[in-house]
């Protein structure tokens, strides 16, 4: 074992110390904090690995410095990290004295690390690389909930339709299935209905400066038309919209991205308009029939310079030669068969999400069929897929297990409350968690151990990365009991480990705070792919007294199956469904569209699917809802036509169902077409 672990095991004592890890300014936009940044610490002869999990949330960091010897891994924590970021720089503060400096870049840390050596020892002084490995949480689907109709008084506050100039504000945590904080960004469909006029509509977070970016486009008075949005909610909870020149609006909620998400969210920024002149070239030409059109991603407005895998875009067309269609792929790659924006008309104008794969040149092509202008506002990407890391030592992989090394609770009540954020190497993710002392009750192991609903918040998320490796299966087992000293009598909690979820229960009856009645719990799983496997304890208890955990532990136990990449995963894309080889569907049908273990799909572990919905020859004006299969169809829609014989598409987020498909509801009847983009992972 290293030297310096061995010396300076007990972890260092003295005041905190503060210091600032600058950034190259070329990059200061595409740095991201949260992850996990995992490489090592090198000091004469001896060499340490070492861990930085970090998380930020509106420029607030915190984490947990760890360390460990090369043959067994990560072996304890060595400091608490609190920080915040500004524009140019990221400040951080770590317990106990040790320092940090170095630069970081979006996917590298490299610098110098101090820690005081014990008394009489000289202050040790090593080089430390980190590279980073984003494998945070993905999609939150919820079902599609409207939490927005200007055209309806009940409880929206809006009783009129929103003028030229307006700006409607609402705040969106804490309704229809969203948690009342820790919300970085909702997918949302985003209607405009009996237009004044003309117009655009854009969305942004509610903290922000209004970009000079569109989400919507409405072309004459009367007219209704959706189009699918990523809009970061802001640090009060909510969001903002500008209509130019006066509509309804509509806001159907389909799922939501926590803080730590692995979508990368970054301020909505134009990266293409080719009415002007541009840093690609443009100077107002208009790309004619059949032009392609290469756009830098990686490295613009705020995207990080590397590593990206796929990214998050509105595409418009507008003053169109004709009816065509726009195909958004990969540099670098064969041009698809499929479409993202289908125009109908000469001088139209129509906007479409996108989720694009970015080429290894960093960029993304655009074609367009019969000749249109375009426009690109970039929301977001995410990284590419983290490759598979070396077998990971036996032992126990996870840090502060029993909950002990952090804080030592004491006083009358002997318990503390944890908001999002961090405690010690784990992350509460939503809501809150208690951490308890023995006053309040006895520990399996040690003197502490969590209660999974914080007072006074209710039921509460923990995760912890832990490391891994592809082609194991690892045993997770935990103590756990209950609090006895509130309803409900049985409490319940999910347990994540991969893309394997666990669903466990324990009755307090009979047990008191002396005798909580610690049971063995366990269960097997394959790892995600890459080098770490979110571990994850939600409670699924109402009240402020939840299930107990204490003495959680992760371990190898010897060869697995296949293992699931975790996040956001590109894919094709490939036509799911295309009604016009048979029957149009007819109004009030219901099509069903396998999913999972379906062309190509993985047979397992996937939450929600992005489409493109294309409804075409339809049959009169009316609207196409996507959901779930096996639950109850929602009142939202995703696609609102306006006339026999439109073809009209909008990009869809939808939750896969319990039977591993989808369900396509048509109002008044319409051919429907379902090209399939990618997934999310469990």
């Amino acid at each position: 074992m290293s030297r310096w672990w061995s010396r300076n095991s007990g972890g260092a004592s003295g005041s905190v110390a503060t210091r600032s890890v600058h950034m190259p300014m070329a990059i200061a936009d595409g740095f991201v904090a949260t992850g996990v940044w995992t490489g090592q610490a090198q000091t004469g002869s001896d060499r340490l690995v070492a861990q930085l999990n970090l998380v930020e949330s509106f420029g607030a960091i915190e984490g947990a410095l760890l360390v460990g010897d090369p043959e067994l891994g990560i072996v304890g924590p060595l400091g608490a990290v609190t920080g915040e970021r500004t524009e140019d720089a990221v400040a951080l503060d770590v317990s106990g004295g040790i320092q940090i400096t170095g630069v970081f870049t979006d996917a590298e840390l490299v610098g110098t690390l101090t820690m005081p050596g014990d008394t009489g020892d000289p202050t040790v002084t090593a080089a430390l690389r980190l590279q980073r490995t984003v494998l945070g949480l993905g999609l939150m689907p919820i079902t599609p909930t409207r939490v927005l109709d200007t055209r309806r008084g009940d409880g929206y506050g809006y009783y009129e339709k929103p003028e030229a100039g307006d700006i409607v504000s609402i705040r969106v945590n804490g309704l229809g299935g969203l948690p009342d904080r820790g919300v970085a960004a909702i997918v949302a469909n985003l209607t405009g209905t009996e237009a004044t006029a003309a117009g655009y509509v854009t969305a942004w977070a509610d903290d922000q400066s209004q970009p000079a970016t569109s989400n919507l486009n409405l072309e004459a008075p009367g007219q209704t038309l959706a189009n699918l949005c990523v809009i970061p909610v802001g640090s009060f909870g909510g969001v903002q919209l500008f209509t130019q020149s006066g509509t309804h609006l509509v806001l159907d909620v389909l799922g939501w991205f926590p803080a730590n998400s692995v979508l990368q969210i970054v301020p909505p920024a134009r990266l293409l308009d080719t009415r002007a002149a541009s840093a690609i070239g443009f100077t107002g030409d208009k790309p004619g029939a059949g032009a392609i059109v290469r756009v830098p991603v990686a490295g613009a407005a705020g995207v990080a310079g590397a590593g990206v895998g796929a990214a998050v875009i509105n595409l418009t067309g507008t003053e169109a030669n004709g009816a065509g269609y726009v195909t958004a792929w990969p540099s670098g790659q064969p041009q698809p068969t499929t479409s993202n924006l289908n125009l109908e008309r000469v001088g139209q104008t129509l906007a479409n999400l996108a989720v694009v794969p970015v080429g290894d040149d960093g960029a993304i092509n655009l074609y367009t069929q019969s000749g249109t202008h375009l426009i690109v506002d970039v929301l977001g990407w995410f990284p590419r897929q983290v490759p598979a890391g070396p077998i990971v030592p036996l032992g126990n992989l996870v840090r502060d297990g029993s909950f002990d090394p952090w804080v030592t609770i004491t006083g009358v009540d002997s318990y503390k409350t944890y908001p999002i954020g961090a405690l010690g190497s784990w992350t509460v993710t939503d809501k809150a968690v208690d951490l308890v002392g023995p006053i309040q009750g006895i520990a399996f192991k040690g003197a502490q151990f969590v209660d999974l609903n914080g007072n006074g918040y209710g039921p509460g998320t923990l995760d912890q990365l832990v490391p891994t490796s592809p082609g194991r299966r690892y045993a997770v087992s935990f103590m756990l009991a209950g609090n006895p000293n509130g309803p409900p009598t049985v409490k319940t909690l999910d347990v994540t480990f991969g893309t394997v979820t666990k669903s466990f229960s324990f009755d307090v009856t009979g047990h008191t705070n002396a005798a909580l009645g610690w049971t063995l719990t366990t269960f097997e799983a394959e790892p995600d792919c890459g080098g770490a496997t979110l571990l994850r304890f939600k409670s699924t208890t109402t009240g402020d007294r939840g299930p107990n955990i204490d003495h959680v532990s992760v371990a190898d136990i010897g060869p697995g199956d296949s293992c699931q990449p975790r996040g956001y995963t590109a894919f094709g894309p490939v036509r799911l469904l295309d009604t016009r080889t048979g029957e149009r569907p007819g109004a009030g049908a219901v099509v069903k569209v396998p999913i999972v273990g379906a062309n190509g799909v993985p047979s397992r572990g996937i939450s929600a699917v992005v489409v493109n919905l294309t409804g075409t020859e339809a049959v009169g004006a009316g609207y196409v809802t996507a959901w779930p299969s096996g639950t109850t169809q929602p009142e939202t829609s995703n696609l609102n036509l306006e006339r026999a014989g439109q073809t009209l598409a909008n990009c869809a987020v939808v939750a896969v169902g319990p039977d591993g498909a989808i369900s396509l509801f048509t109002q008044t009847g319409t051919h429907l077409i379902v090209d399939l983009f990618g997934w999310f992972s469990i």
